[in-house]
């Protein structure tokens, strides 16, 4: 799970179905540009994406970059972000700006982050009420 705070987030129901109409509608809308971490055993740990929208390819977003608990510690989440990153300047060279966001609560991608040269620029609120 991606430490998100005390916000109570619920995965979706991902059909394939839903899963590739999503990736046809981004594929229209953007361009995006992936890395992996592989395990020995063929099984994906660790994975980032970085999408740049087609109207205004000056600027990008990283969508998600996670590494699965029992693969963390060994800087995966830093090398599959720098990989991402170093594709999107061969793609993209006019790319000036990456935005990402990330929870104050996870201490070990903010710290990746930095490492990149990320700088804080705004701080958001996500508020959440309890319907009962």
């Amino acid at each position: 799970m991606v430490p998100t705070g005390e916000l109570a987030i619920e995965d979706g129901e991902w059909t394939p179905e839903r899963y590739l109409d999503n990736e046809r509608r981004t594929a229209e809308l953007s361009r995006r540009l992936v890395a992996a971490a592989i395990a020995p055993d063929g099984s994906l740990v660790g994975y980032t994406d970085v999408s740049v929208s087609r109207a205004k390819t000056t600027q990008a977003s990283v969508g998600i970059t996670f590494v699965l608990p029992g693969h963390r510690g060994h800087s995966l989440g830093l090398a599959i972000k720098l990989a991402s990153h170093r594709a999107l300047v061969v793609a993209l060279p006019e790319c000036e700006i990456v935005r990402t966001s990330n929870a104050a609560v996870n201490d070990h991608m903010n710290a990746v982050n930095e490492a990149m040269g990320y700088r804080q620029v705004e701080d958001i609120l996500e508020v959440q009420k309890q319907l009962d």
